[in-house]
């Protein structure tokens, strides 16, 4: 084959895989359906609903590892401990100060959760980490931080040096055939990930947090993140509505989609939990819920009336 037919080849592969993305991200903003995302609870509602999922599929595939990057207090790998028993959990925290707050208070080693002051990048030593202040100047111990600046942040940030690994390194001795992972490194997704690509051949799901504007400096966006881990075999299955331009995405690998309790879970995630909850409400006679339920939708209705009003004025 010609020089040019090969970069023609690889430019067709490219613009398809551009093309399978762009169809998933469209099809994901179905679940909106299930919410008003112009209200905090039900943005909130929505994240729950994902990590609910997540974690279905979690225990579905149990993994023989489960790697939580950007921690705080590893609330994620508590869950996935209570679903699964006998795997190793690992959840690495590279705010220093979190790591103090949180291991001081948690007997994480008791709970069976390897809980690190570590953080994962694409080469080992240490590394220059931000650290967000308050309005006082103190450093924040909330779990906000980034290997990536951020020069617009109001209240300044600390740089600390911070011990470092990737993935491959921190687990080239580990024995395991499959994993899931936790990805919440504010912005930071390219350098973790990209100290991983051993590691992602292993994982079976992965939950990360993605922006569709950016918040650090150097950042991969939402576009980014999906481009990288479907040419790394995976496929992008659901999302939360956190917030406007902030959220989490559940990848799969694509190879393990057609799994029958996948499916059905997928299935789930994709109905209505709210009708579903209202028609079981009445089938029982629960006092007190059904009328929840009944107020819940009734409310839903009125804003969608406003709303279709509102889009009829404008175009009149």
């Amino acid at each position: 084959m010609k020089k040019n037919d090969k970069n023609s080849g690889r430019n067709r592969a490219a613009q398809d895989g551009s093309s399978v993305l762009a169809a998933y991200d469209r099809a994901l903003f179905c679940a909106a359906a299930n919410y008003d995302v112009e209200l905090r609870s039900d943005r909130r509602r929505s994240t729950r609903d994902l990590e609910r999922f997540f974690f279905q599929l979690v225990r579905i595939f149990q993994p023989e590892l489960f790697i939580e990057a950007g921690a705080k207090d590893a609330t994620a790998s508590r869950r996935v401990r209570a679903l699964c028993a006998d795997i190793r959990i690992v959840a690495f925290e590279a705010n220093p100060y979190t790591y103090e707050r949180f291991s001081s208070k948690v007997p994480y080693a008791e709970e069976g959760v390897e809980y690190l002051h570590l953080a994962l990048s694409n080469e080992v030593g240490t590394v220059s980490f931000n650290v967000q202040r308050d309005e006082k100047g103190a450093p924040r111990a909330n779990g906000r931080g980034s290997l990536l600046d951020q020069q617009d942040y109001a209240e300044g940030l600390e740089k600390v040096t911070v011990p470092c690994s990737t993935l491959d390194v921190f687990f080239e001795e580990q024995d395991y055939t499959r994993s899931c992972m936790w990805v919440d490194v504010e912005g930071a997704t390219e350098i973790v990930l990209g100290g991983g690509p051993e590691t992602l051949q292993k994982a079976a799901a992965i939950f990360i947090e993605v922006e569709d504007r950016a918040v650090w400096e150097g950042q991969w966006l939402r576009a980014d993140v999906a481009a990288h881990l479907f040419d790394a075999g995976f496929v992008p299955i659901a999302r939360d509505f956190q917030a406007r331009y902030l959220y989490n995405m559940v990848f799969v690998r694509e190879s393990l989609l057609d799994t029958d309790r996948v499916r059905w879970a997928l299935t789930r995630w994709h109905s209505d939990g709210s009708i579903a909850q209202l028609a079981q409400a009445l089938r029982r006679g629960v006092d007190g819920e059904a009328e929840k339920l009944v107020g819940w939708l009734k409310s839903s209705a009125k804003r969608l009336s406003d709303k279709t009003k509102l889009f009829g004025d404008r175009h009149n």
